[in-house]
């Protein structure tokens, strides 16, 4: 156990330094997330891109966009156990959930736990904006990646939705898995 939490902080260290990250903020360092904030990196140049990538491309992007203004629009909306409601609060499921529905048009299970089986399975170290991650906090937590490290979700009891650091001590070692929900 301690091998691999020892490797997942390789991984997250190395996504932190290395020149092909998959989302870069446009601006200084920022802990909000707004509209063009980020961009998406690709690994062929524009001009290498087919008319079928280019147009795969756009449209996850205008679904992250979307997924994002979201996410954006709630950040300060109180936790709230059980709660998926922006107007009552939301726990970390309830958060997600509504995001991904009200932004993407998806559905998705109600618990954390059923969200683990959605979508495909992906490696920390290849993370794209909008794929789901897990945690082992309080038996089961769940956020959306945004890019550059960062993730947002309904933390817990006492806090509001927020944007969170990867490298943040509170969640290194504590990563139990992600899912691309959005499909490529």
């Amino acid at each position: 156990m301690i091998k691999a939490n020892n490797l997942l902080k390789l991984y997250i260290s190395s996504l932190l330094f290395a020149g092909s990250l998959l989302a870069t903020p446009l601006t200084s360092q920022t802990e909000s997330i707004s509209e063009n904030e980020f961009i998406v990196v690709k690994s062929k140049d524009e001009t290498e891109l087919s008319a079928q990538e280019r147009k795969d491309t756009d449209y996850l992007s205008k679904r992250f966009e979307k997924i994002a203004a979201v996410a954006k629009e709630l950040i300060g909306t109180k936790y709230k156990s059980g709660g998926s409601n922006p107007s009552t609060g939301f726990d970390c499921s309830g958060f997600v959930g509504y995001v991904f529905k009200e932004g993407a048009d998806i559905k998705l299970p109600r618990s954390s736990r059923d969200m683990r089986s959605v979508g495909k399975g992906v490696d920390i170290k290849s993370l794209k904006p909008g794929d789901l991650i897990f945690f082992s906090i309080n038996t089961s937590h769940v956020g959306i990646y945004i890019g550059n490290n960062k993730f947002v979700h309904a933390p817990s009891t006492g806090r509001s939705v927020a944007i969170d650091n990867l490298m943040n001590s509170s969640f290194q070692g504590r990563v139990t898995g992600a899912r691309r929900v959005i499909s490529e």
